[in-house]
């Protein structure tokens, strides 16, 4: 039973997340709030609060897929 029931940093009830991904996606929240991050950023900056770099991919690919991650983003901002 590792899978819970959380809310996501913008407030969205997410079903069926596993403990293991509960620090790095409330980091990923916080520092996303400020500005936008490449993605090698980001890892770099979340690698100390996951449990696995398996972890951290899994969250990166996810807020790629959702596009609340995105270098040609970020690009356009700077």
């Amino acid at each position: 039973m590792n899978n819970i029931v959380a809310r996501s940093w913008r407030g969205d009830v997410v079903e069926g997340v596993h403990r293991a991904h509960i620090a790095v996606v409330d980091h990923t929240g916080r520092l996303l709030a400020h500005r936008e991050h490449t993605c090698t950023e980001l890892a770099r900056k979340l690698a100390i609060h996951a449990e696995s770099p398996a972890i951290l991919a899994g969250v990166l690919e996810a807020l790629v897929e959702k596009k609340q991650l995105s270098d040609e983003r970020y690009a356009s901002e700077r």
